[in-house]
């Protein structure tokens, strides 16, 4: 049920966000999402981890829900598609390339502020 009442969540956040005129049905806000959602999860994850912390259900509520139904890998592909056949394979490929990049960028850079938290904290401790 947490899963179920997070990807309604992150579903319905995802869906005013390309409902904004002008640039809710770009390409690239797709690219902000899931690029955002990366880092979130990320962030959890790793939070997660190096705190021990946190029942199983917020878990699956913020992780799988809320996020899983923020991002959106099937539109990603889509819109891949769609842009190489309307735009040219230079601005899909490209596309592609800045969503992987971005995203692992995101990756790291939230592992790095959990690790600076979680270190900050060890030091005050001692």
């Amino acid at each position: 049920m947490v899963v179920f009442l997070g990807g309604m969540l992150g579903g319905g956040l995802r869906y005013l966000l390309t409902a904004i005129p002008q640039v809710g049905a770009s390409i690239w806000m797709t690219w902000l999402i899931n690029v955002t959602g990366t880092f979130a999860l990320a962030y959890l994850g790793a939070y997660m981890k190096a705190s021990q912390a946190g029942p199983r259900f917020l878990q699956a509520f913020l992780g799988t829900g809320l996020l899983g139904g923020y991002t959106t890998f099937g539109t990603l592909m889509s819109q891949f598609r769609t842009a190489g056949a309307a735009q040219g394979q230079l601005l899909a490929w490209g596309y592609l390339a800045a969503t992987l990049f971005a995203a692992l960028a995101a990756v790291y850079l939230a592992e790095q502020l959990v690790q600076q938290r979680f270190h900050r904290e060890e030091r005050h401790v001692h």
